[in-house]
């Protein structure tokens, strides 16, 4: 680019912020009632200044003030908002029980589709859902 002569260069504000946290997560999102913020199927009563996400089925909240609540395949974490780094306790003890939440991941993505797994703690059954996408 040094090199060029057909070159521009234009001011851009993109708002950039470093989401590494919940604590982020909950400051850049839109707040709703109660100072919240909610992503996916959410019902909620008495809570406050609160981040709450689910990714895959509904997810119920009362009476919680300044958390961080995700809900994923896999699992489903609560914590406090200013906690939220002490998460790696719970990946800790995650990796010391050898749980496969955190050995293997659920969705794996292929060129040609992806491979969802639904597995049991003990790896004793294993059954995958394979979606396959065609190209035209």
């Amino acid at each position: 680019m040094e090199h060029t002569e057909s070159g521009a260069m234009v001011p851009l504000d993109a708002g950039r912020s470093d989401l590494g946290s919940g604590q982020s997560l909950w400051q850049e999102g839109e707040k709703g009632a109660g100072g919240n913020v909610m992503a996916g199927d959410i019902i909620t009563s008495d809570i406050h200044h609160t981040y709450l996400h689910a990714s895959h089925r509904l997810l119920a909240v009362m009476r919680l003030d300044r958390h961080i609540v995700v809900e994923t395949a896999d699992a489903v974490f609560v914590a406090p908002k200013d906690q939220i780094l002490d998460v790696k306790q719970i990946v800790s003890q995650l990796q010391t029980d050898e749980r496969c939440q955190v050995l293997v991941h659920r969705r794996a993505y292929r060129p040609w589709g992806r491979a969802e797994d639904h597995r049991a703690n003990d790896f004793v059954y294993h059954l995958s859902n394979l979606i396959i996408i065609f190209y035209k």
